[in-house]
Parts: C-alpha cells; sequence; structure tokens
C-alpha cells in the first residue's frame, strides 16, 4: 500500500531539522522511523483502521511520531493532553 504523501515527504527532507526539543532538534529522518516504530507498535497491539484511540502525552517528538502514525493508520484520535486531564474520563466516554 502507497503511503500518504506527509509520511513520503518526510523521507525526502533526511536529516534536515524538523522539531526543536529540549536536547536539540529533531531529524525528519528520526520522526519518519518514529513513526514506523509506532507504526509497528500499532499492529503488535492489533490496533487496526478506524478504530478510535486516545493518545495521551503533551508536545513530544515521540508523540508526534504518534500522531502520524495514527493518521496514517487511518485511527480517529482523541488527544489527551495535561490541560485536558480534567475532562479525561468524559474524553474517554465520548
Amino acid at each position: 500500500m502507497e503511503r500518504p504523501w506527509f509520511i513520503e515527504r518526510l523521507g525526502q527532507w533526511g536529516d534536515r531539522e524538523a522539531i526543536l526539543w529540549a536536547e536539540g532538534w529533531v531529524t525528519y529522518r528520526w520522526l519518519r522511523e518514529e513513526v514506523d516504530r509506532w507504526l509497528e507498535r500499532l499492529k503488535q497491539e492489533g490496533v487496526s483502521a478506524g478504530q478510535v484511540v486516545a493518545m495521551e502525552g503533551d508536545y513530544s517528538p515521540r508523540v508526534c511520531g504518534l500522531l502520524l502514525a495514527l493518521m496514517e493508520n487511518r485511527n480517529i484520535i482523541i488527544p489527551v493532553t495535561a490541560a485536558s486531564l480534567p475532562q479525561r474520563s468524559q474524553f474517554l466516554e465520548i
């Protein structure tokens, strides 16, 4: 199956700087590899296209990789951050 254009684009940009994080820059190559790691994990966990997935976490390169992997996997994503923790139960119930 052909990968989405945004994932292909990550591979094209290689070692260019993608995300600035506490430890420094993360490259597009690293981000694409992170997407692949998450896709493998989703497969191992039996997460298939169309399933609703709650994604808990604040901004980080790993969370960005997970978001892109869930998008590629065609999941319905419920982002839960520290700011939304008071509504966490409500979000998960929905």
